[in-house]
């Protein structure tokens, strides 16, 4: 059975300031006197960023000012030249120079950091909390103790990265194999981190801040934050990673990679799971901010998601709290955005996307797009539907894309000739609509009646008539619908459609979700123009 992608949370509408683990330090102003220890953890990391209160002045913006992370994987302030690195040659850093190569700061790139000793200084500064577990990875929340006057808040995808080929003995253990299939390859988190950064600008995408490569067994705040989370998980539900501060867990040689990124709130799964229940204005805002931000990928950068199952959609509600009621005020003047939820889908490890050449004057087509081949993982197409209707829309998503329908049945002989036929790297948008076909699924599940006393008359008849779209959309996104020559060709379509019917406006497709994670309206102009073709 496949574990799920449950990967990582938090990603746009946090408001912080750029006090970033794992960004530069780039105003060397004093900081206040109740945060001289930060200021101490800064020089000795080298891995924070921070702003002052004060506006800089145009001199001093322009030489701290950072590039657009589209535009530069690896970023380097203005005005300054980084000399060249000087790495040490051993096995682990030339095995991932890859990685060091897309650190922003100069000292992070020579060679994989020790994890423990590197972040030893955050114990007393830093609270971290373990958010969720994925196949590959595990997700935590850092962010400053109420003590701490500069505050950070984000969240890191925390990742074991398979040692070198050279370093494997040939005669490892079963217990050691097994560990090993759930570490990370480094070309497949390449993959992953260019299509993350690729993607960050599009509204509705995860906001992606910068990374680390790390060396050994992980720090005491990690090893408690896991504790804590394994004990708080039912029975059946543990941590199918080890714990990290057992010996013979992790040892001197674990690699890791430590991909940062903001929050974005709560996963969709996790709110379902306490009991929550949706309205039925919920469901259409969750629904279409899905849908959106998977059109507009598909036209920006041929995009499919590939693993769009309920924990890897989160929701940031305008509440302090940031819970969900279905009784929550309503908007109901406005055609999307009535409850005010705020939309973002994460976790692209399975996913596809074409980049932009990584030279100017680049031919190669392989260059240019990012994918995971899923026909070398097996078990991510094995899972029990029975137990869980997710794990059926793997096999009907690589129907879909090797034979053109969802329902076709693919075994033995059968799928190795639909396989030798098609790779993965081939875009099919088709599968974001299979995706769309669960999540509306799972939505409607959930919903309350629309008929309640605590709503407006006025407000329940909008609703009644939300609730009849929502069914008429189940029934154009049912599987046997899909692939059909002359329907719904991807995500995208399905907006336009919307557009067309009256159901949304061109403003909903094309305007911007407000928060911290909004650019600048430079930015925002020159992303409008590259969704144009959603409209």
């Amino acid at each position: 059975m496949p574990r799920k992608q449950v990967y990582g949370k938090r990603a746009r509408t946090f408001a912080y300031t750029s006090l970033t683990p794992l960004g530069d330090w780039s105003s060397p102003g004093k900081l206040p006197n109740e945060d001289e220890k930060v200021q101490d953890i800064i020089k000795e990391f080298g891995a924070l960023s921070v702003q002052p209160d004060n506006k800089p002045d145009k001199a001093r913006e322009e030489k701290t000012r950072r590039k657009p992370p589209l535009r530069t994987p690896v970023r380097k302030s203005q005005g300054s030249t980084l000399p060249p690195l000087s790495r040490p040659d051993d096995p682990l850093t030339r095995y991932t120079t890859p990685l060091l190569d897309l650190c922003r700061d100069q000292k992070a790139r020579i060679c994989p950091l020790p994890f423990a000793e590197s972040l030893a200084e955050f114990e007393d500064t830093v609270q971290v909390v373990k958010l969720a577990e994925a196949s590959f990875s595990e997700v935590y929340r850092l962010s400053t103790k109420a003590h701490i006057g500069t505050k950070y808040e984000g969240v890191w995808k925390l990742m074991a990265l398979k040692p070198p080929p050279e370093c494997i003995p040939k005669d490892f253990s079963e217990k050691e194999e097994d560990k090993l299939a759930y570490m990370s390859a480094v070309d497949n988190v390449l993959s992953e981190l260019r299509l993350l950064n690729h993607m960050t600008e599009v509204p509705g995408f995860t906001v992606f801040r910068d990374l680390r490569v790390f060396l050994g067994p992980p720090p005491k705040p990690f090893v408690s934050a896991w504790r804590a989370y394994n004990k708080a998980q039912p029975k059946g539900k543990k941590s199918e990673f080890p714990d990290p501060g057992k010996k013979g867990s992790y040892g001197l040689d674990q690699l890791w990679i430590a991909i940062e990124m903001g929050d974005a709130g709560t996963d969709l799964e996790k709110i379902l799971e306490r009991g929550n229940k949706l309205s039925v204005w919920q469901a259409w805002d969750i629904f279409w901010g899905v849908a959106i931000a998977v059109g507009k990928g598909e036209e920006i950068a041929e995009f499919e998601h590939r693993d769009l199952h309920l924990g890897n959609i989160c929701i940031r509600s305008p509440n302090p709290s940031n819970s969900l009621h279905p009784s929550d005020s309503i908007n109901s003047s406005l055609t999307l955005g009535a409850t005010g939820l705020s939309v973002t889908i994460i976790d692209y490890t399975l996913s596809r996307a074409k980049m932009r050449p990584s030279r100017p004057d680049s031919s190669t087509d392989a260059e240019q797009i990012a994918f995971y081949p899923l026909s070398t993982d097996p078990a991510i197409f094995e899972g029990d539907a029975a137990e869980n209707y997710q794990y059926a829309m793997y096999r009907h998503m690589r129907s879909l894309f090797l034979t053109s329908s969802a329902l076709t049945t693919l075994n033995g002989r059968k799928l190795k000739a639909a396989e030798a036929k098609k790779s993965w790297r081939e875009f099919c948008p088709g599968t974001n609509l299979v995706w769309l076909h669960f999540v509306l699924d799972q939505l409607l599940a959930n919903l309350v009646p629309v008929d309640t006393d605590e709503l407006d008359i006025t407000i329940q008849e909008k609703g009644r008539e939300l609730h009849k779209r929502l069914r008429e959309l189940q029934a154009w996104l049912e599987l046997q619908n899909l692939g059909v020559e002359g329907g719904l060709r991807g995500a995208a379509d399905l907006v336009g459609v919307a557009v067309e019917e009256g159901w949304l406006t061109a403003e909903d497709v094309i305007g911007e979700v407000e928060g911290d994670g909004v650019r600048s309206e430079g930015k925002r102009k020159r992303r409008r123009r590259r969704i144009e073709k959603v409209e």
